[in-house]
């Protein structure tokens, strides 16, 4: 929820559930690395863990429409939070810089930074089932 707060206060809401508690988890992992880095692997690994469950529902936009039960939950969140690694692993706070430089943010703004920078996200959001970009 810290993170949720940062989103407002530096104005990266973007009003898509599923960008806004992705963006939230590369924050808290941005904040962990740097204050607490003894916990981020267990979180990593808790993660890793979860995102071994196998939801009925793995949309996007059934996430987006909040369907889905607790193990779905848990496994977009693990998805979100490795993904958010692999971010911070290869450019570290660059997202957040692009961000904080673009905001305020939208739906079409925050979509397009995440292509720009990643491309290769393109195969992570098929894996939703989306053909592109949400």
């Amino acid at each position: 929820e810290y993170a949720h707060a940062l989103q407002v206060a530096w104005r990266l809401r973007t009003g898509v559930r599923w960008l806004d508690e992705f963006l939230a988890n590369y924050l808290f992992l941005l904040g962990l690395a740097k204050a607490r880095p003894d916990l981020a692997e267990p979180l990593l690994a808790f993660s890793r863990y979860l995102s071994r469950l196998e939801p009925e529902r793995r949309s996007l936009s059934a996430y987006e429409r909040r369907r889905g039960n607790l193990q779905s939950a848990l496994w977009f969140q693990a998805q979100f939070t490795l993904k958010s690694q692999e971010i911070l692993e290869r450019k570290g706070d660059g997202l957040l810089l692009a961000f904080l430089q673009a905001a305020p943010l939208d739906r079409k703004k925050g979509h397009r930074i995440l292509l720009e920078l990643f491309p290769e996200l393109r195969a992570w959001f098929a894996a939703f089932g989306l053909k592109d970009a949400p």
